[in-house]
């Protein structure tokens, strides 16, 4: 890589250096995108999210006290029981309260008389048992776990995204470089074309070419600075920061080397460590306990309840009762709602076990993939800086033979041009290995580590 500072540092030789900017390192676009990036900074909430839906799940199995302190001013009209047995009318016979609580009350009073009620009571129910709460619990939890890796996927794509990002501006800088560089030597080689035809050796369509041509080299620094800006706005979009905000990048930065000595068990092994992969697993075992927690209808409920109350209707006579049971509930039929949602989950989770397929098909793919893209760029670097080189020596020639008289315009040009292509497809090459790099760490799985890792963790 040390070739691609040299080229560079020649390339600056003919221009101005960029503007003084905050320098970014590839470390600090890297920490600043997982404190800043709103895309996994809204993954992260998400997660505390699920968490929270886990726990009032779990509620269902909590107990439920509840208690209540109340006054009401009432009347104690009452109708007559019809058809009460022989015991009844004994117990009312003894005791008339016990059928009527107004029984005690005066004979004279009327149906339009009040009277004050008093009541404090304190209940608590709690649920033993309920298949249907206990598989939503289960579902709860892997999907919590699901969303978890969700917000992990999310590191390893914004990885891939910040590399991407930042080596783009890389290589928009040494193309503005070259750009200033082109736009120099033009005007350079526009004096020299002027002066020659002012004494006679040269025709004037050689200083119009030479003109044309620092026209061109102009056009081409315009659409560098542009190609930077907008590079620089991507980058900081990606990191979360102000796009207004400038920066300058770091040209020593590497995204890293990364062998690969058997693609086949790197791709079962990136399935087996990729959190989306992982993810999708979580989300079909979720599915199934939702399966299972719709079948749970089918079976009973078990319940315990209890309370205490302390209540009548004179404040200085209360009284207190208390009881304690259990009820089992059993839901017989429901409209063939329970079987319905039961297909419905069924479905759901044969849908996400083809997205799973498919996902696998996909990393394995996007592996090659990646491979390939890194072998290329690898390849690429060899014959590209030869025809750098040679480019460079070709326009080197040109000109000392324009200066001295000998050689045309279109010699230079050509050659100019020829320079320009080799300069870009060299720049193009280092930009594609690190992005290549990245792509191959992503596919993997390993671009959440790797961000760890530049954040030190």
């Amino acid at each position: 890589m040390n070739r691609y500072r040299t080229v560079l540092l020649i390339l600056s030789a003919f221009v101005l250096p960029l503007a003084a900017d905050e320098l970014l390192t590839l470390d600090d676009a890297l920490q600043s995108a997982v404190a800043a990036n709103p895309t996994y900074l809204a993954a992260v909430k998400s997660a505390e999210a699920s968490d929270n839906k886990r726990l009032l799940v779990r509620a269902g199995f909590m107990p439920v006290i509840s208690s209540e302190l109340s006054y009401k001013r009432t009347t104690l009209n009452s109708a007559p029981v019809p058809g009460a047995s022989s015991f009844q009318d004994m117990l009312g016979m003894f005791n008339p309260s016990a059928l009527n609580p107004a029984a005690t009350m005066p004979k004279d009073r009327s149906e339009s008389d009040s009277f004050n009620n008093y009541s404090l009571s304190l209940l608590v129910t709690q649920n033993i048992w309920d298949f249907k709460t206990y598989y939503n619990y289960q579902g709860a939890g892997h999907t919590r776990s699901a969303v978890e890796l969700d917000a992990d996927a999310a590191v390893n794509n914004l990885y891939l995204t910040v590399v991407q990002a930042y080596f783009a501006v890389l290589a928009a800088d040494a193309t503005l470089v070259s750009a200033r560089g082109s736009v120099a030597q033009m005007e350079k080689r526009l004096e020299t074309a002027t002066a020659q035809v002012e004494n006679g050796l040269r025709t004037p369509v050689d200083k119009l070419r030479a003109e044309a041509d620092l026209a061109s080299a102009r056009l081409n620094l315009i659409k560098a600075m542009n190609l930077r800006e907008n590079a620089v706005k991507s980058l900081a979009t990606a990191i979360g920061r102000d796009p207004a905000q400038g920066v300058r990048v770091d040209p020593d930065a590497r995204a890293g080397v990364l062998e690969v000595s058997d693609p086949a068990q790197a791709a079962s092994d990136a399935l087996a460590r990729r959190p989306d992969a992982r993810a999708l697993k979580e989300k079909i075992a979720a599915a199934r306990s939702t399966a299972q927690a719709a079948r749970g209808d089918y079976y009973p409920q078990f319940k315990a309840n209890a309370g205490v109350s302390y209540g009548g209707y004179e404040f200085d006579n209360l009284k207190y009762n208390w009881y304690i049971g259990a009820a089992v509930s059993w839901n017989i039929f429901a409209g063939l709602a329970t079987q319905t949602q039961a297909k419905d989950a069924d479905t759901a989770i044969a849908v996400l076990e083809l997205n799973l397929r498919a996902l696998e098909l996909s990393v394995r793919q996007e592996i090659e993939s990646a491979l390939i893209a890194v072998r290329e760029a690898r390849e690429k670097e060899e014959p590209t800086r030869t025809m750098y080189n040679a480019a460079k020596a070709a326009l080197e020639l040109a000109d000392q033979r324009f200066e001295q008289g000998l050689g045309t315009i279109t010699d230079v040009s050509d050659a100019q041009a020829l320079y320009e292509q080799a300069s870009a497809a060299l720049i193009q090459t280092r930009y594609d290995l690190e992005t290549a790099t990245a792509r191959l760490k992503k596919a993997l799985g390993l671009g959440g580590t790797a961000f760890y890792q530049h954040k030190g963790e």
